[in-house]
C-alpha cells in the first residue's frame, strides 16, 4: 500500500499516522455504536477486531476536529464497551473507534453521535394533598423545555410514567388512600433531549375520612359516635362543635368504629366529625358531620304506691324541657319494660292488673322538638290481694256470730271487720286463716256487720265490697216468728221426747227418750205461731203423729197440736200450728 492509496486523513489526523498504520497491518473496521448516556457520560460499544491489541477511541464534538480520547485494551469478549465520562450536559459529541496492532492502526469506524442528558431536577419534594392524591415539585433545569414523572409503589421497584408536565410542579391524583408512593423526575429538551432521572422521593397519601358517620344519644350526658371502618386506619379522632359550621375540636380518640362522648349537657345539640389515622399520621376530618342530642335528664322522686287489688299509683318530679312522660311497666326488675301509656302530669294510677302481683315501672320525659329522656330507676309495688266473696253470716249462740266467705288465691290469711250499722264504720275483730270467723262475746238480739279482707306477706287488700250480717239470740231452736228469749229443762220420767240443741238458732232436734220429758220455757209476742221441730227417731221402727201441749202460765190455759202427716222415719222436720201464750211452756210428747 502507498501514501497515494491511503484515505484521506480525518481531522485531527495526519497523512503520517494513516500511513503508518496501514503499512504495518490491515485490521477490518469496526462498527461502533451508543449503548447509553447520561448528564456527563456516553457509552459505546463495538464488535472485536480480529488481530487487534488495543482500540482508540476519537471524540469530537459539534462540527469540531476528533481527537483520541482514550487508548484501552482489547478483551477477549466479541463486543467491547467502553464509557467517556466528566462530559458536559445537554452536550453533542461524535465518536469513532479503530483497532490498533503493534505500531499499525486499522480503518476508523462510523461515526456514531450522543447527546449527554439534562441534569437531573434538584429540589425534588412529594407532598400529600388528599387520601388519593400528592403533590411533587422540583427546581428548574437548564434546558428542558418540560419534564416526564415516573411512579412507583416500591422505592427499587419499576417506575411507570405518570405523564409529563412544562412547570415545575405537578399533582397526581386518582391515588389510592393510605398508600406510599415513590416518583422520579427528569427534564427533556426542545431537542429531545431527556435528562437524568433524579432521586426518588416519596409521599403516603392520607387514609380517607371515615364515611356513613351517625350519632345517637346515649343518655342524658353522654352521645355515641358511629362511623365506617377505613382500610389502613389504625385509629380515629373524634371532633365536636357546638354548631355545624362552627371549630371542632378533638374529644377523644377510638381503636374500634365507635366512640362514646360523656360528660355532655343534658337536651344539648352536639356535631361531629372524624379523621382516620395510621402510623404516617393523622389525615382529614370528614367532609360530612353528624349531630344528636342528649337526652333529657331522669325523673326523679318516682314512686309506685298499691291503690288496689288491679291499679297501682304512679308519680315523679317534672323534668325540665318535658312537654310529656312516658311509662314503661314489667313484671321482673330486670326483664322487658314495654310501654303502658304517656301523659303529660307527673302522676299516673295504671289499671287492669292481676291482683297479689309486683309490677316494675320505669318513667321517662318526652321534650316538644321528639328527644327522649333518660329511663328513671325502676320501681315496683305489689297489687292488693283481691277482697273476699261470697260473704255470709249466721248467729252460732245468743252471744257469737260465725262469718265464712269464699277462700282467695294467694291470701295467708283473712282480717275480719264488724260494724253496728251496714254503713258504718267496720272496726277489725280478728283474723283467721281459714274462710271462717267466729265472733264472739257479742250481744244477743243486737244485729252485726261483717267485711272481710285478705293479706299475704306483701299487705293487706282492700276490704270486700259486700257484707253479711247475723243477731244472735237465747234460742237455738223454735224459728218461729214472734218467739224468743227459748230456755230447755228437762223433767223427769214422763215423756217419750227429749229436745236437744245442736248450738245454732234453727229447728229443734227431738229424740227419743223413754225416761225423760222435755219442756220448754219461753216469752213471746206473737199468738197462733207455726213452730217447726226436727224429728229424729232413726234409732226407731217410725212414728205415726208428733204431739205438742202448751200451757199458758197466766191463764192456766193449755193448747195442743199435733202433726198427722206421713209416717215419720228417720230424721225430719214437721210444723205444727198452735196458739201460742204470751209466757209458758211447750210440752213436747
Amino acid at each position: 500500500a502507498t501514501a497515494t492509496q491511503a484515505r484521506q486523513p480525518e481531522k485531527g489526523l495526519t497523512f503520517e499516522d494513516v500511513w503508518t498504520a496501514k503499512s504495518v497491518t490491515t485490521l477490518k473496521i469496526a462498527t461502533a455504536s451508543v449503548t447509553g448516556t447520561t448528564k456527563n457520560s456516553v457509552t459505546l460499544s463495538w464488535g472485536s477486531i480480529s488481530g487487534a491489541l488495543r482500540y482508540k477511541i476519537y471524540r469530537g464534538t459539534g462540527e469540531g476536529p476528533a481527537s483520541v480520547a482514550a487508548t484501552v485494551n482489547a478483551t477477549s469478549g466479541a463486543t467491547c464497551v467502553w464509557t467517556d465520562t466528566c462530559l458536559s450536559a445537554n452536550t453533542s459529541y461524535r465518536y469513532r473507534v479503530s483497532g490498533v496492532a503493534g505500531a499499525g492502526e486499522g480503518e476508523l469506524s462510523n461515526w456514531v453521535s450522543a447527546t449527554t442528558l439534562l441534569v437531573a431536577p434538584t429540589g425534588m419534594s412529594a407532598t400529600t394533598v388528599s387520601s388519593s392524591s400528592i403533590t411533587l415539585s422540583w427546581n428548574t433545569v437548564s434546558e428542558a423545555s418540560s419534564y416526564y414523572i415516573y411512579r412507583s409503589t416500591s422505592e427499587a421497584g419499576t417506575y411507570t410514567e405518570a405523564t409529563y408536565t412544562s412547570g415545575t410542579s405537578y399533582t397526581d391524583t386518582g391515588l389510592s388512600s393510605g398508600t406510599i408512593y415513590y416518583y422520579k423526575v427528569r427534564g427533556y429538551s426542545s431537542s429531545s433531549v431527556y435528562g437524568d432521572y433524579s432521586s426518588p422521593v416519596s409521599a403516603t397519601t392520607q387514609i380517607a375520612a371515615p364515611s356513613s358517620i351517625s350519632a345517637s344519644a346515649a343518655s342524658s350526658s353522654s352521645i355515641t359516635v358511629s362511623w365506617g371502618s377505613q382500610t389502613g386506619a389504625t385509629g380515629y379522632a373524634i371532633y365536636r362543635s357546638s354548631s355545624a359550621s362552627g371549630t371542632y375540636t378533638s374529644v377523644g380518640t377510638s381503636a374500634s368504629a365507635s366512640y362514646t362522648d360523656t360528660g355532655l349537657t343534658s337536651y344539648t345539640t352536639y356535631y361531629y366529625k372524624v379523621a382516620a389515622y395510621n402510623s404516617a399520621g393523622e389525615e382529614l376530618l370528614s367532609s360530612s358531620y353528624t349531630y344528636a342530642t342528649t337526652l333529657l335528664v331522669a325523673p326523679t322522686g318516682v314512686s309506685a304506691t298499691a291503690a288496689s287489688s288491679s291499679s297501682i299509683t304512679l308519680s315523679w318530679n317534672t323534668v325540665s324541657g318535658a312537654s310529656y312522660y312516658y311509662i314503661y311497666r314489667s313484671t321482673s326488675e330486670a326483664g322487658t319494660y314495654t310501654e303502658a301509656t304517656y301523659t303529660s302530669g307527673t302522676s299516673y294510677t295504671d289499671t287492669g292488673l292481676s291482683s297479689g302481683t309486683i309490677y316494675y315501672y320505669k318513667v321517662r320525659g318526652y321534650s316538644s322538638s321528639s328527644v327522649y329522656g333518660d329511663y328513671s330507676s325502676p320501681v315496683s309495688a305489689t297489687t292488693q290481694i283481691a277482697a273476699p266473696s261470697s260473704i255470709s253470716a249466721s248467729a252460732a249462740s245468743s252471744s257469737s256470730i260465725t262469718v265464712s266467705w269464699g277462700s282467695q288465691t294467694g291470701a295467708t290469711g283473712y282480717a275480719i271487720y264488724r260494724s253496728s250499722s251496714a254503713s258504718g264504720t267496720y272496726t277489725s275483730v280478728g283474723t283467721s286463716a281459714s274462710a271462717s270467723y267466729t265472733d264472739t262475746g257479742l250481744t244477743s238480739y243486737t244485729t252485726y256487720y261483717y267485711k272481710v279482707a285478705a293479706y299475704n306477706s306483701v299487705g293487706e287488700g282492700s276490704l270486700s265490697s259486700s257484707y253479711a250480717s247475723a243477731t244472735p239470740s237465747s234460742s237455738t231452736g223454735g224459728s218461729s216468728s214472734g218467739i224468743s228469749n227459748i230456755t230447755y229443762s228437762y223433767v223427769s220420767g214422763s215423756s217419750t221426747w227429749t229436745l236437744q240443741s245442736d248450738g245454732r238458732r234453727k229447728s229443734p232436734t227431738i229424740s227419743h227418750n223413754t225416761t225423760t220429758k222435755s219442756r220448754i220455757s219461753f216469752t213471746s209476742n206473737m199468738a197462733n205461731a207455726s213452730i217447726s221441730i226436727q224429728l229424729d227417731v232413726s234409732s226407731e221402727s217410725g212414728y205415726d203423729y208428733a204431739f205438742i201441749s202448751t200451757l199458758d202460765n197466766a191463764s192456766a190455759t193449755a193448747s195442743s197440736g199435733y202433726y198427722t202427716g206421713s209416717r215419720i222415719s228417720g230424721t225430719q222436720s214437721v210444723t205444727i200450728s198452735i196458739p201460742v201464750p204470751t209466757t209458758g211452756v211447750i210440752l213436747l210428747i
